[in-house]
Protein backbone atom coordinates (compact mmCIF):
# COMPACT_ATOMS: atom_id res chain seq x y z
CA UNK A 1 0.00 0.00 0.00
CA UNK A 2 1.21 3.51 -0.77
CA UNK A 3 1.62 5.83 2.20
CA UNK A 4 2.83 9.31 2.86
CA UNK A 5 6.38 9.90 3.97
CA UNK A 6 6.53 8.99 7.65
CA UNK A 7 8.89 11.83 8.53
CA UNK A 8 6.36 14.51 7.50
CA UNK A 9 4.72 16.13 10.53
CA UNK A 10 1.31 17.74 10.81
CA UNK A 11 2.98 21.13 11.35
CA UNK A 12 4.33 21.00 7.78
CA UNK A 13 0.89 20.68 6.12
CA UNK A 14 -1.55 22.33 8.53
CA UNK A 15 -3.10 25.72 8.01
CA UNK A 16 -1.76 28.03 10.67
CA UNK A 17 -4.69 30.42 10.57
CA UNK A 18 -7.53 28.78 12.46
CA UNK A 19 -10.85 30.55 12.19
CA UNK A 20 -12.51 30.50 15.58
CA UNK A 21 -15.62 31.87 17.18
CA UNK A 22 -16.56 32.06 20.87
CA UNK A 23 -19.05 29.55 22.25
CA UNK A 24 -21.55 32.31 23.06
CA UNK A 25 -21.81 33.47 19.41
CA UNK A 26 -24.96 32.83 17.42
CA UNK A 27 -25.19 30.42 14.52
CA UNK A 28 -25.81 33.43 12.27
CA UNK A 29 -22.50 34.95 13.45
CA UNK A 30 -20.74 31.69 12.61
CA UNK A 31 -22.41 31.44 9.19
CA UNK A 32 -21.39 35.00 8.33
CA UNK A 33 -17.81 34.32 9.40
CA UNK A 34 -17.69 31.14 7.30
CA UNK A 35 -19.11 32.97 4.29
CA UNK A 36 -16.69 35.88 4.63
CA UNK A 37 -13.67 33.59 5.03
CA UNK A 38 -14.82 31.15 2.34
CA UNK A 39 -14.60 28.16 4.68
CA UNK A 40 -16.89 25.33 5.73
CA UNK A 41 -16.19 25.20 9.47
CA UNK A 42 -15.10 27.15 12.51
CA UNK A 43 -13.53 25.96 15.74
CA UNK A 44 -15.53 26.96 18.81
CA UNK A 45 -13.42 28.37 21.64
CA UNK A 46 -13.90 29.13 25.31
CA UNK A 47 -11.10 30.69 27.32
CA UNK A 48 -8.80 30.35 24.28
CA UNK A 49 -9.23 26.57 24.19
CA UNK A 50 -10.91 24.66 21.37
CA UNK A 51 -14.06 23.03 22.74
CA UNK A 52 -15.95 22.14 19.57
CA UNK A 53 -16.28 22.46 15.84
CA UNK A 54 -19.18 23.73 13.76
CA UNK A 55 -19.54 22.93 10.07
CA UNK A 56 -21.80 24.33 7.39
CA UNK A 57 -23.48 20.92 7.34
CA UNK A 58 -24.23 21.21 11.09
CA UNK A 59 -25.99 24.50 10.40
CA UNK A 60 -28.07 23.03 7.60
CA UNK A 61 -29.01 19.84 9.48
CA UNK A 62 -29.45 21.23 13.01
CA UNK A 63 -30.83 24.71 12.33
CA UNK A 64 -32.06 25.38 8.80
CA UNK A 65 -33.87 22.06 8.23
CA UNK A 66 -35.43 22.32 11.70
CA UNK A 67 -36.62 25.85 10.90
CA UNK A 68 -34.81 27.30 13.92
CA UNK A 69 -33.81 30.95 13.96
CA UNK A 70 -30.01 31.18 13.46
CA UNK A 71 -30.02 34.44 15.42
CA UNK A 72 -31.49 32.67 18.45
CA UNK A 73 -29.37 29.50 18.46
CA UNK A 74 -25.91 29.64 20.03
CA UNK A 75 -23.05 27.73 18.42
CA UNK A 76 -22.44 25.81 21.66
CA UNK A 77 -25.95 24.33 21.32
CA UNK A 78 -25.25 22.63 17.98
CA UNK A 79 -21.45 22.23 17.76
CA UNK A 80 -19.80 18.85 17.73
CA UNK A 81 -17.95 18.44 21.01
CA UNK A 82 -16.24 15.09 20.65
CA UNK A 83 -13.49 16.54 18.48
CA UNK A 84 -10.14 14.90 18.09
CA UNK A 85 -7.00 17.01 18.30
CA UNK A 86 -3.49 16.17 17.14
CA UNK A 87 -0.18 17.75 18.08
CA UNK A 88 2.04 19.62 15.65
CA UNK A 89 4.64 16.84 15.81
CA UNK A 90 2.20 14.02 14.97
CA UNK A 91 3.31 12.07 11.88
CA UNK A 92 1.07 12.90 8.93
CA UNK A 93 0.25 9.20 8.38
CA UNK A 94 -1.12 8.98 11.93
CA UNK A 95 -3.21 12.13 11.47
CA UNK A 96 -4.60 10.90 8.14
CA UNK A 97 -5.42 7.54 9.69
CA UNK A 98 -7.34 9.27 12.50
CA UNK A 99 -9.29 11.29 9.95
CA UNK A 100 -10.29 8.20 8.01
CA UNK A 101 -10.99 6.04 11.07
CA UNK A 102 -13.28 8.68 12.60
CA UNK A 103 -14.78 9.95 9.33
CA UNK A 104 -13.64 13.53 9.91
CA UNK A 105 -12.42 16.05 7.38
CA UNK A 106 -10.97 18.65 9.72
CA UNK A 107 -8.47 18.00 12.47
CA UNK A 108 -7.59 20.82 14.91
CA UNK A 109 -3.90 20.97 15.83
CA UNK A 110 -2.46 21.91 19.22
CA UNK A 111 1.00 22.63 20.53
CA UNK A 112 2.45 20.72 23.48
CA UNK A 113 0.68 23.09 25.89
CA UNK A 114 -2.71 22.37 24.34
CA UNK A 115 -3.05 25.71 22.57
CA UNK A 116 -4.87 25.66 19.25
CA UNK A 117 -2.26 26.47 16.60
CA UNK A 118 -3.63 25.11 13.33
CA UNK A 119 -6.03 22.89 11.48
CA UNK A 120 -5.37 20.01 9.09
CA UNK A 121 -7.98 19.18 6.45
CA UNK A 122 -8.42 16.55 3.77
CA UNK A 123 -7.84 19.36 1.30
CA UNK A 124 -4.41 20.03 2.85
CA UNK A 125 -3.52 16.35 2.40
CA UNK A 126 -4.74 16.31 -1.19
CA UNK A 127 -2.82 19.48 -2.09
CA UNK A 128 0.40 18.01 -0.75
CA UNK A 129 -0.24 14.48 -2.02
CA UNK A 130 -2.68 14.48 -4.97
CA UNK A 131 -2.75 10.67 -5.08
CA UNK A 132 -3.72 10.36 -1.45
CA UNK A 133 -7.38 9.68 -2.28
CA UNK A 134 -6.28 6.33 -3.67
CA UNK A 135 -4.32 5.62 -0.48
CA UNK A 136 -7.42 6.39 1.60
CA UNK A 137 -9.52 4.10 -0.58
CA UNK A 138 -6.97 1.31 -0.06
CA UNK A 139 -7.14 1.83 3.71
CA UNK A 140 -10.93 1.61 3.62
CA UNK A 141 -10.87 -1.49 1.38
CA UNK A 142 -8.43 -3.14 3.77
CA UNK A 143 -11.09 -2.75 6.47
CA UNK A 144 -8.98 -0.76 8.89
CA UNK A 145 -11.51 2.05 9.11
CA UNK A 146 -14.82 0.43 9.93
CA UNK A 147 -17.76 1.93 8.05
CA UNK A 148 -15.95 4.92 6.54
CA UNK A 149 -16.70 5.49 2.85
CA UNK A 150 -14.83 7.74 0.47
Amino acid sequence: MNTLKNDVRVSELMQKEVVTIPDYATVRDAAIKMRDKGIGSVVIVKDNQGIGILTDRDIVVRVVSSMKDPEMVLVREIMSTNIIFVHTDTPINDAASLMVRHSIKKLPVTDKKGNLVGILTYTDLLRAYPGYVEVLKEIVRAGTCGETHI
